[in-house]
């Protein structure tokens, strides 16, 4: 399986201030000291916040308090390292996709209990994710918030230009960004195709639209060779080769590089989660008023978002389940944590359904999307249960490196299908023996 840490992820470290937050080490917390490892939010305020209540739970407790904002790029290999030297922090903050690669090695808590009473808060919970940490009826992580990753679209050049917001249709979309794009200066669509995680996910919102998946539903048998997800990459090299609507350096895109070229006025439209719009609303007032969310247009099989979760997790070597656990539940006590959705700038949405009620909601129409959005999200293994095998898949960028065989090794689409259906084959052999 490829190493996480080879990706070209996100470059850089903003500097987060406050005594709550300590550098990386990888020496484990010893018992009577909590340690916890949490993804950096890119809201310096946000991760400031996030340290100051752990700080405040363990003052509560009587026991000292470790807090290190990671970068998200930065995290794989850190936690690898941790887990190698036998000493991973009590509590990590992991993304969707790799809490079944630890749950599968045997180094998670089961977090049933915690699990169970967070589902009672907060007028419920967005439940969509869950099964990205349950096994066998028994969860290993608690998500905090459900991932989404709506178009940021610049309302005031689809007006110049007369397009009717929101847009429909793929094809309708196709037709405004030829109508708004403006090579080389600016391009209509900042689609990520990159060798990163974002281009996974921008990718799949094509091929989903058209009809394809990864799997059938009983999770083993590969279904990605399909009419639809060929429609969808012979769309996606149209875009780049044909009409020229995408900037020629997506190619080597990271993850950061879509919010650059909104951020910089560069791209009318982007596929990334709202803490672009958030960045734009607390450093560019004016681009954030012409900016709003919009949910991806519709394929012939309809429109479907993709959605993961940040959650967190206990390592089973950890000295202090217990007070780890009551962590978690100090950390998302709803108005606790309604206070760092908050100050995050709708990065996350959160896992409570009365919070997503909210004020802060209510004054941002442009987040009146996300309700729909999440009654239409998958997890990536659609349209079986997340794996190994689908994590496999993700992790070695098998769906970029598929469109990028197309637009810059000159295959054709179909030979490029190929080469995925094999690459995915043997994946999912591998992983369900017989």
């Amino acid at each position: 399986m490829r190493d996480l840490t080879r990706r070209d992820f996100l470059k850089g470290t903003a500097a987060v201030a406050g005594a709550a937050l300590a550098a990386p080490a990888l020496a484990g917390a010893p018992a009577g000291k909590l340690s916890a490892w949490g993804i950096q939010t890119f809201a310096v305020e946000g991760d400031k916040l996030i340290g100051e209540q752990m700080q405040e739970f363990g003052k509560l407790k009587n026991v000292p308090v470790e807090y290190v904002v990671v970068p998200y790029a930065e995290m794989p290999r850190k936690l690898t390292a941790a887990i190698e030297a036998k000493a991973p922090p009590d509590l990590v903050m992991l993304s969707g996709q790799n809490i079944q690669y630890y749950r599968n090695r045997g180094l998670l808590t089961e977090l049933t209990d915690v699990m169970n009473d967070i589902r009672k808060q907060g007028g419920g919970i967005y439940e969509s994710v869950l099964p990205q940490s349950v096994f066998q009826g028994k969860s290993y992580a608690v998500p905090f918030e459900p991932e989404l990753a709506p178009l940021h679209v610049r309302t005031d050049i689809m007006k110049q230009h007369g397009v009717t917001l929101p847009i429909a249709t793929w094809s309708d979309f196709t037709e405004a960004c030829k109508k708004i794009n403006s090579p080389p200066k600016f391009y209509a669509w900042g689609m990520v195709l990159g060798r990163c995680p974002d281009a996974h996910w921008n990718i799949l919102h094509v091929i989903w639209g058209h009809g394809g998946k990864l799997v059938e539903s009983d999770g083993k048998t590969v279904a990605i060779k399909s009419e639809g997800t060929l429609a969808a990459l012979k769309l996606i090299a149209q875009w780049f080769q044909k009409d020229k609507i995408i900037p020629p350096d997506t190619v080597t895109a990271d993850d950061a590089w879509n919010n650059k070229v909104y951020q910089s006025g560069m791209a009318g439209v982007i596929d990334n989660q709202a803490s672009v719009y958030g960045w734009l609303e607390k450093n560019d007032k004016e681009l954030w008023k012409n900016t709003t969310l919009m949910r991806h247009p519709r394929g012939p099989a309809g429109s479907f978002q993709q959605t993961t979760s940040w959650a967190w997790v206990i390592f089973n070597t950890s000295k202090n389940v217990d007070l780890a656990k009551e962590m978690i539940r100090y950390w998302l006590e709803p108005s606790r944590f309604d206070k760092v959705v908050q100050t995050i700038g709708g990065r996350w949405w959160p896992i409570y359904k009365d919070l997503a009620k909210g004020k802060f909601w209510a004054d941002r129409p442009a987040y009146s999307i996300y309700p729909e959005m999440l009654a239409q999200a998958r997890l990536d293994a659609y349209a079986g249960p997340p794996t190994d095998a689908s994590g496999e898949v993700f992790e070695r960028l098998i769906y970029p490196d598929m469109v990028q065989k197309v637009i810059v090794g000159g295959e054709t689409p179909e030979k490029a299908l190929d080469w995925a259906h094999d690459q995915i084959r043997e994946i999912y052999a591998r992983h369900f023996k017989s």
